[in-house]
């Protein structure tokens, strides 16, 4: 009875561990800030942490990263970079961004209106593609996937146009 139970154990270990690892979970963007503003290029470079979380009881080693980012449903940029960062099993992990914003592209779907300065507006985003692993000396292509609503508040957000003042 005892190699029956052996026997059952070793294949539900065996059977759990050759699903392959699951995608890391998106947690948030933090220390995001502006890096330059191009009136020329007419972008915004931003730079950040965006902080993820490995579900994988395994480490390994992030190489790349290839995420599309979205506002409103409108693809507005491309994060494609090399990265060199460990992670570590059942654990958050930090990976730095740069980016370009074309303001064009943002604004044109978020024009604020009169009503906008005294309700709040909503800016829909999601980040979607993929980080590229190094696990066990092979490159994995691991998908990530978030979305989020931010609420913006034209009055507390400081918004200043030239001969109108909407901040406090």
């Amino acid at each position: 009875m005892k190699v029956l139970q052996l026997f059952f154990v070793i294949s539900v270990l065996l059977m759990s561990s050759c699903s392959g690892p699951e995608s890391p979970e998106f947690k948030k963007l933090e220390n995001v800030k502006v890096v330059s503003a191009s009136l020329q290029k007419m972008s915004i470079t931003l730079s950040g942490d965006a902080v993820l979380f490995n579900p994988n009881p395994v480490g390994a080693k992030v190489s790349a990263m290839d995420f599309d980012v979205y506002a409103n449903e409108k693809k507005v940029t491309n994060i494609k970079q090399n990265v060199t960062a460990s992670i570590s099993g059942n654990s958050e992990f930090k990976l730095p961004l740069e980016f370009d914003i074309p303001i064009k592209d943002v604004i044109e779907d978020f024009k604020p209106t009169l009503s906008d300065v005294f309700n709040k507006k909503e800016l829909k985003y999601k980040i979607q593609g993929n980080l590229i692993v190094n696990l066990a000396g092979a490159k994995i292509k691991i998908p990530v996937e978030y979305e989020d609503t931010e609420e913006i508040k034209f009055l507390d957000a400081g918004i200043n146009i030239p001969g109108i003042n909407f901040g406090k």
